[in-house]
């Protein structure tokens, strides 16, 4: 659903953020 997709960009942008500090 669009609701799970929003998330997993979320949780994306979280961990690629993560990663490159």
């Amino acid at each position: 659903s669009l609701d799970d997709v929003r998330m997993n960009l979320e949780v994306v942008k979280y961990c690629a953020t993560v990663l490159f500090l």
